[in-house]
């Protein structure tokens, strides 16, 4: 009998387990002799129930971990922008974004170039306090691109993209390759 039809909305699966064992000792008994061993059409139904309740366990199981990670990837970068923040200068402004970017990005250097929207173009962030500031093109290298795209981009291997220019990427100081 079905507990649910006379009002009872609460069965326990302990209650359930009795009946799937009856429901597969009748199916064996009506089963032929010749039938080749193996599951019921019952015993496959439950089966499957199992296996899709597990599925559907799992799936929320990920889906949590997946939230937890971006939460805590979140409350780093927040973070991090607290962090600039507090920069008193530009000097310590630059100290304070390449640290805190390398770390956040799991990066060993980064780039700081101003963009400057007059004459369109970025600005080496340690020339900026100097008269004459050296300047790149928006469309020279990575950084020209990040610029055009105004978009972060997290590349494995900068010297393998084809956008990289060796002087506007600071590949290359004082005329000597950065290692």
């Amino acid at each position: 009998e079905d507990m649910t039809m006379r009002g009872q909305t609460n069965v326990s699966s302990a209650a359930a387990a009795p009946r799937v064992l009856k429901d597969m000792a009748r199916d064996e008994d009506r089963r032929d002799s010749q039938e080749p061993p193996g599951f019921t059409e019952t015993a496959l139904g439950y089966l499957q129930l199992i296996c899709g309740v597990a599925g559907g366990l799992l799936a929320q199981m990920e889906r949590l971990k997946g939230r937890q990670s971006v939460i805590a990837r979140m409350r780093t970068c927040m973070e991090v922008a607290v962090e600039v923040n507090k920069a008193r200068s530009l000097l310590d402004f630059e100290q304070r974004v390449k640290v805190k970017m390398g770390t956040f990005f799991d990066v060993t250097s980064v780039r700081i170039l101003f963009h400057d929207q007059e004459q369109r173009c970025l600005l080496q962030t340690s020339a900026v306090r100097r008269q004459d500031p050296t300047a790149f093109g928006l469309e020279r290298g990575i950084v020209g691109l990040v610029a055009r795209k105004m978009q972060v981009m997290h590349l494995s291997s900068i010297s393998s993209s084809p956008h990289v220019d060796t002087t506007a990427d600071g590949l290359v100081r004082s005329g000597r390759p950065v290692a």
